[in-house]
């Protein structure tokens, strides 16, 4: 992606800011507690839109919001970063991410994924193995039953 902007970037009409995630503790950390992954997750989204924008906001030539941009679980993170804290946002390019968040957190969600699974986090929860968050009903492949 960044080779497409390459003379874009040249000629200054682009600035590109790049970070790593923490997915390997958060999204993809499946050996840990979901708490544990969803606290890493929510700790890189606050970092995202407040040491990183300030950053991009002191450092840019441009006025102009950021976008939010990345793929794959990049994707998920721009999409989830942006979601949070819309007005801070000028737009946002994800490719290929994955919008579910049963998806990373084998199905463990009972209501909007950024507030449910980080409400449990914060409280120390986690659904019992083989249970639906709501109303302990059964989960086969990643679907609530019943």
């Amino acid at each position: 992606m960044v080779d497409v902007l390459g003379d874009l970037i040249d000629s200054g009409a682009v600035q590109l800011f790049c970070v790593d995630s923490v997915d390997d503790r958060g999204w993809y950390a499946r050996h840990s507690d979901l708490g544990y992954r969803a606290e890493n997750q929510l700790a890189y989204l606050k970092f995202v839109s407040g040491e990183l924008l300030r950053f991009v906001k002191k450092t840019s030539v441009s006025k102009a919001k950021p976008i939010l941009a990345g793929c794959g679980v990049g994707a998920t993170n721009a999409a989830a970063a942006l979601l949070r804290d819309p007005k801070l946002w000028g737009g946002l390019l994800a490719l290929s991410g994955a919008y579910d968040a049963r998806f990373y957190s084998d199905g463990a969600v009972d209501g909007p994924p950024q507030v449910r699974l980080h409400q449990r986090a914060r409280r120390g929860r986690r659904p019992a193995p083989g249970r639906h968050a709501r109303g302990g009903r059964p989960v086969r492949r990643g679907r609530a039953e019943g």
